[in-house]
């Protein structure tokens, strides 16, 4: 919410531990308008809202902590600052969950879940252009059809009455408040089109205005009736039109997954070719003519690279279209790829089932391979310039059996499945 805003400023009084004049200040106003003003407003229009909903730059959670008031009702919130996160998880909201990310990282689309609700106040006047496209892109993904969308963002006729260092922009105006980093204030038309574009249907627009209220330090006492907020209440589109690209999005990037899996194999199989070929003719030319050997330890050695950098490739694409289709599957299947049910298995059950990822376990036996050809290549080489003693080639071998014992118990832990 105000994450952007008072994150720069915040860390620099961190360092210092002296507040700037006037922060401490600042701070109280910001929360005296958004307890009066914007609270209120998304509440009401929350009021019939249950289930699972996300709250988009939640900041130090106290939207949350009105909205978890109901028995029905849970929030996961999003914000880049830990320090406003850690506030909200030092609530204690039973039905709440705070996470710490940045929103041009893209974290509503990971997160795996398929939300009931949604509403933000004053977080994406922080973002760029297309990063609130994104934002609305992922949440439209993560949401049930005609879920409820509610948006609270600053008017731009507030900022440029108020603060510095304005700028017109096409869409809207760019202004610099009295703390933090400039921000966008966009015109409502532009709010319009970049939420029909992600699949919403605008309910409701108002230009939120500062009312009458003495409670309101004199800041605003002064402007009262004029425009604080814009607020946008739609709700996600069951349109054929706007899901049918997304559903053939979907089938695509899950062809395309199950398609470099497929491949991972068929690569595999056709390098073990070439390097079963090196290793059995090596063994061969070692004990008929010697040096030849050489010549098959060293393409040994290159196929076994070849195949360690191809593992790599397929798993780059993997996980490239696994990321396209966790994104999209909301609106096709739902969370099917995201629950890890059973996680955990007692390990001292010897057949028990394992979250290991078999790709990177492949990985490490390729990259294994490289190195006993590396090490089969050097030991060869050197032989043919050095005398070997056979006390020195008995620690070499036992230093290879310890390393293989080592390497192989590591890839039970480093090949563990993160998806």
């Amino acid at each position: 919410m105000l994450a952007r805003l008072l994150s720069p400023m915040r860390r620099l009084i961190d360092r210092s531990n002296l507040a700037p004049v006037g922060w401490l200040e600042y701070k109280s106003v910001v929360r005296s308008s958004r307890a009066i003003i914007a609270i209120p407003v998304i509440e009401e229009k929350l009021a019939a809202v249950s289930g699972i909903g996300v709250d988009i730059g939640c900041g130090d959670g106290e939207i949350a902590a009105k909205i978890c008031d109901r028995s029905n009702v849970s929030i996961i919130g999003i914000d880049i600052d830990k320090d406003l996160i850690g506030h909200a998880r030092g609530l204690g909201l039973g039905n709440g969950r705070f996470l710490v990310a940045d929103l041009a990282s893209r974290p509503i689309r990971k997160i795996g879940v398929l939300f009931d609700f949604a509403y933000s106040n004053c977080c994406l006047n922080h973002l760029a252009d297309h990063e609130v496209a994104q934002t609305l892109d992922d949440l439209r993904a993560s949401l049930r059809t005609n879920s409820t969308v509610v948006l609270l963002v600053p008017h731009w006729k507030r900022a440029v009455s108020l603060y510095k260092k304005v700028r017109e922009l096409p869409n809207g105006v760019s202004a610099i408040p009295e703390y933090g980093e400039r921000q966008i204030f966009r015109y409502r038309e532009w709010y319009h089109k970049a939420l029909e574009e992600a699949g919403f249907k605008i309910d409701l627009h108002e230009d939120i205005l500062i009312p009458d209220d003495q409670s309101l330090c004199e800041r605003y006492q002064k402007s009262i009736g004029e425009p604080i907020f814009s607020l946008f209440v739609a709700h996600a589109s069951d349109g054929q039109d706007s899901c049918a690209p997304r559903t053939k999005a979907f089938d695509i990037a899950h062809d395309n997954r199950k398609f470099e899996i497929e491949m991972l194999w068929k690569r595999s199989v056709f390098y073990w070719g070439f390097i079963a070929a090196s290793f059995v003719g090596f063994v061969a030319t070692e004990k008929a003519i010697g040096s030849a050997s050489i010549i098959f330890a060293a393409f040994g050695f290159l196929c076994s690279l070849a195949w360690s950098a191809g593992n790599r490739g397929s798993k780059y694409w993997q996980e490239y279209w696994e990321n396209k289709v966790v994104h999209l599957q909301n609106l096709v299947t739902g969370d099917l790829f995201i629950d890890h049910y059973p996680q955990r298995h007692d390990w001292r059950r010897q057949f028990a089932p394992r979250r290991l990822s078999v790709s990177k376990l492949t990985i490490g036996i390729s990259d294994y391979t490289v190195i006993v050809w590396l090490g089969i290549l050097l030991f060869r080489l050197a032989s043919g310039w050095l005398q070997i003693s056979p006390l020195i080639r008995s620690a070499l071998l036992q230093s290879f059996i310890m390393g293989t014992v080592i390497y192989g118990i590591s890839l039970l832990f480093r090949c563990r499945s993160t998806d």
